[in-house]
């Protein structure tokens, strides 16, 4: 009973990301390639400014019946490498280097979020919505080099990855800290369960996950690579374990120090 749309400000035929994505019964799919031919927002070699994909999602949005339920999931570029900004937006971090660049993306694609918050809240919907914040996964950004090339490293810039609960009712500003924060260890796989059990949904037997909102938890800390699985590991407590299939090179870190 929930209509979905997707909308990226990059392109879908990055790393073929409708195969995952698309063809789910969304009942709208907006990428760049889209987007350039109906928004004047600027563009870039990677894809649109992300207000283009805000701008469309609330096209959309207010295109739909007014009680109708609706799920939008809107995947921003900008803080992704190259880490550019539009040049009618006033950069808080001035400089060419990659660190740089990348705050200033990152400050940018705050400004987005919140504009868009404030577009629910213009349209009486902010209360009655659940905004997700996640990310795919971490940056290397102004990190030391490492003993493991690659940006997919099993390193914890790259594995700490955001997630963000915010809803007036359900987490409001007088909860305790302690009651609005989450120490879990988890992963994307446990994405669904959560959203699912926040809004009061059965859980699907279908998903492999768990809800870190859930009465019981398992501590799952098993992880391995993209790269083919070329690495697997293991958390336990502050001690990780990191195997290196192809080579058989272990690594091992005390994540205390």
């Amino acid at each position: 009973g929930i209509t979905s749309g997707l909308f990226h400000a990059g392109e879908f035929n990055f790393y073929n990301k409708l195969a995952l994505l698309g063809r789910r019964g969304n009942a709208i799919e907006l990428d760049a390639a889209e987007l350039k031919k109906q928004s004047p927002r600027q563009t870039n070699q990677w894809g649109i400014d992300d207000r283009a994909m805000v701008d469309a999602t609330f096209k959309w949005i207010d295109s739909l019946p007014r009680n109708k339920p609706f799920a939008a999931l809107m995947i921003p570029i900008t803080a992704h490498y190259p880490y550019w900004t539009p040049t009618d937006w006033v950069k808080r971090y001035n400089g060419s280097s990659r660190e740089k660049r990348f705050l200033d993306a990152v400050a940018f694609q705050d400004q987005v979020f919140g504009d868009m918050v404030r577009g629910f809240q213009e349209r009486g919907l902010y209360d009655d919505t659940l905004f997700i914040w996640l990310g795919d996964h971490g940056h290397y950004v102004g990190e030391p080099n490492r003993i493991t090339e690659n940006l997919r490293g099993f390193y914890e810039p790259n594995l700490h990855t955001p997630l963000l609960l915010v809803n007036s009712r359900m987490f409001p500003a007088s909860l305790p800290s302690t009651a609005r924060t989450n120490s879990r260890l988890s992963s994307h796989v446990d994405l669904l369960p959560t959203i699912l059990n926040a809004l009061g949904k059965a859980p699907d037997p279908r998903h492999q996950g768990q809800s870190v909102l859930a009465e019981h938890f398992e501590q799952r800390r098993m992880f391995f690579g993209a790269d083919n699985g070329k690495y697997v590991g293991f958390i336990e407590g502050f001690n990780k374990f990191v195997v290196n299939t192809q080579d058989r090179r272990t690594e091992y870190y005390d994540l205390k120090t």
